[in-house]
């Protein structure tokens, strides 16, 4: 299900009315709501959090749940409608796998035995952080909503936020009938309370495999070990007091895979030395556990030799020696380092000499790396996903071999130029995301140059996503380019560039002509957009802009 995407998709909305073609009459209006409805009638899965069903009013909503609820199998509810919707949902929507809501507003008594019928529903989220809602003073009674989920529920996820309770200290109270669910999967919960009777509950779902607490408040005096035999993946996530959990992991969870413990503080750093007897552990996020020493660090390494994807940023108490001991995971595919500390020459260069698997690479303010141990990744064959930020030293000699690579971001790299960027675009046929910002790039794809011609672009068919901001001299010639041989190009963001309103034109006559139907985006100076306003242009219904006031690094 959906996470997050709602309120992103409003946003935009919101501002790709300001380049509008005309305004919409109310008969208009209620014609476009009724031709929406029309077409959700067939569908088996309806996202009401769709920027496209955002005129919809809970009424419209219970029409359309009235005439196709039976033949839905996943649904998302939006803040346009409170819980009174449920009665509806009830009625209409027993056939539901999967299912999600974010109401504006809850009352608990409109849950009663709404699940009761739904047999076959395997997954639920429940979202208690919408933004227009009304504050609660007390937090909302996540009980009484489970109370007819069916035992066999395979996911629940509980996504509460304490910012729509009236005092910001107060956490959510955690559901007391939890451990009745013994066939749960999948279980996250956001924000809670968690005392002893909720390690309990959570240790009485033997069949969980998957647990994520997310700034959830561990009890003063609470015995947190969990006594899940079947479980393979535990996010903790912003958390304190997690000790216990830790050192009893290889005991209570001996086929834990992956381990998340970002932004998580332990009393005692020997607590973490524990990880080292997860031996199957394939995957560790330890971001800002400021507890991870060199030591702690080192003994994991040497633990968990099967580790394939580590991401360490912002270490700071980790040594250059420590960091060698990486090019030990032979294994590794992901490794992000952004911002750690210590990362030297002499980590870059063991790294590129000995984990030849890796495919993803995040590095971010390593200024203590020569440009000669940077030009070692280019032995990173395989590389698919590359990050390169504030990197001082980084040159177009990186990116030599780096022919698989499926995304880029390259900002604040001022010593990569076109030269590099040009190797990648004509080499890299699977490119798909190019992010440049603040790098030594003039011209998009060397357009200028005589020797290289339109055939640079024929590569670029996969491209998707497409930002570049801050570059100056990258202007409507190349841009123009790009946007008629990707026809795949859904986001592309241009702010502090040397574009003009031809490029919003261009994009504008070229979506027109597309036959897959997807759309495309451009994010570009307020200016750029007001100068086209004023051009007599029809958008067509594949293409929005958005006006962007970029000022900051971001």
């Amino acid at each position: 299900m959906g996470s997050g995407k709602s309120k992103m998709q409003k946003n935009s909305t919101t501002n790709e009315r300001a380049v509008s073609d005309c305004k919409i009459t109310p008969d208009e209006e209620e014609n476009n709501k009724m031709e929406i409805i029309h077409s959700l009638l067939d569908c088996n899965e309806i996202d009401f959090s769709d920027s496209r069903y955002h005129t919809l009013t809970q009424a419209d909503v219970e029409s359309t749940l009235s005439r196709c609820g039976m033949n839905l199998h996943e649904l998302i509810l939006d803040e346009n409608c409170d819980s009174t919707i449920m009665a509806t949902v009830k009625k209409f929507c027993q056939n539901l796998e999967q299912f999600e809501f974010c109401l504006s507003k809850i009352n608990e008594d409109d849950f009663i035995d709404v699940f009761t019928d739904m047999t076959r529903l395997k997954s639920l989220t429940v979202r208690s952080d919408s933004e227009s809602g009304e504050e609660r003073e007390n937090p909302v009674d996540i009980t009484k909503i489970l109370n007819s989920v069916r035992d066999d529920i395979s996911e629940i996820f509980l996504l509460t936020h304490k910012n729509t309770v009236f005092s910001s200290a107060c956490l959510h109270i955690f559901p007391s009938t939890l451990g009745r669910l013994t066939k749960l999967r999948h279980l996250i919960l956001q924000e809670f309370d968690i005392d002893n009777n909720a390690v309990m509950e959570i240790s009485k779902i033997k069949s969980l495999t998957k647990l994520e607490l997310i700034i959830c408040k561990i009890g003063e005096g609470t015995s947190f070990i969990l006594n899940l035999p079947e479980l393979e993946s535990l996010t903790l996530r912003a958390m304190e007091n997690i000790d216990d959990c830790i050192i009893n992991l290889s005991n209570e969870s001996k086929n834990l895979k992956l381990l998340d413990i970002k932004y998580c503080s332990t009393e005692f750093s020997d607590a973490l030395k524990k990880i080292s007897n997860l031996i199957n552990l394939e995957e560790l996020n330890l971001e800002q556990c400021e507890e991870v020493d060199s030591d702690v660090f080192a003994s994991i390494v040497n633990g968990c030799a099967k580790l394939k994807n580590l991401y360490i940023p912002k270490s700071v108490k980790i040594s250059g020696d420590a960091l060698v001991k990486i090019s030990n995971l032979k294994n590794l595919e992901v490794l992000d380092i952004c911002e750690t500390k210590n990362v030297n020459d002499d980590v870059i260069i063991e790294i590129a000499n000995n984990c030849k698997k890796i495919t993803e690479l995040h590095i971010d303010s390593c200024n203590n790396v020569s440009s000669l141990a940077l030009n070692e990744l280019a032995k990173l064959e395989n590389l698919e996903v590359l990050q390169l930020v504030d990197v001082d030293n980084a040159g177009d000699d990186i990116f030599k071999n780096m022919y698989k690579l499926k995304k880029l971001k390259c900002t604040w790299c001022r010593n990569v130029t076109d030269s590099g960027i040009m190797r990648i675009i004509k080499n890299a046929s699977n490119l798909d995301y190019l992010m440049l910002y603040r790098t030594g790039v003039t011209k998009i794809c060397l357009v200028d140059v005589n020797d290289v011609g339109d055939e640079i672009f024929n590569n670029m068919s996969q491209l998707r996503v497409l930002k570049c901001n801050w570059c100056f001299n990258v202007t409507d010639v190349g841009i123009m380019k790009i946007i008629k041989n990707s026809p795949n190009l859904k986001t592309l963001m241009l702010c502090r560039t040397g574009i003009t309103r031809q490029t919003l034109a261009c994009a504008a006559k070229s979506t027109k002509k597309r036959i897959n139907n997807i759309q495309l985006e451009v994010i570009t100076d307020q200016k750029i957009c007001e100068a086209y306003e004023r051009l007599d242009h029809y958008l067509g219904p594949l293409i929005s802009f958005k006006g962007l006031d970029l000022y900051s690094r971001n």
